[in-house]
């Protein structure tokens, strides 16, 4: 798998008559309503018909080509991965900053899940041990690596 691709969810079950099937997202809903290339662990490259959210709330994808719930069979359970985009300097995307690790007093104890907030006032949503947390996208309160893809963050009285 080349680097420059993130894990942006799962395919679930198959879902009706014509080759649909669920999709459950691991990161920014962003990148999944604006993207229209998913690829396999393998490399497969699949396009990207239409993304609908089915009766459960649940996200549905219709793959380009792929008609009949046969045809998908093979997906469920496997993990989808976007291409990557980076910004430049101090500026990150959010699809650059999902699934960095996270560190809090020197060791790693979770990941960036999504950026959220406003313009003036931006936040990370972090999964730290299996807890969800946040953190002020800020200078004062994070430290980001791009090269070691690490997010240190200088006290935990920043997390809340």
């Amino acid at each position: 798998m080349p680097k420059d691709r993130i894990c942006l969810g799962r395919f679930g079950k198959v879902f009706g008559l014509k080759g649909e099937i669920y999709f459950n997202l691991y990161g920014s809903e962003d990148i999944l309503r604006t993207t229209d290339e998913f690829y396999l662990e393998n490399g497969t490259l699949l396009k990207v018909e239409r993304l609908g959210v089915g009766p459960d709330g649940r996200f549905v994808v219709k793959l380009l080509g792929y008609d009949t719930p046969e045809s998908v069979e093979t997906f469920v359970n496997q993990k989808v991965y976007v291409k990557g985009r980076s910004g430049k300097g101090d500026t990150y995307t959010t699809s650059e900053l999902l699934e960095m690790d996270v560190i809090v007093n020197g060791q790693v104890v979770g990941r960036v899940l999504d950026l959220q907030g406003t313009d003036e006032a931006p936040f990370l949503l972090l999964d730290i041990n299996g807890e969800l947390r946040r953190a002020p996208f800020t200078r004062e309160a994070l430290s980001i690596d791009r090269v070691k893809k690490t997010i240190t963050v200088s006290s935990e009285g920043f997390l809340v």
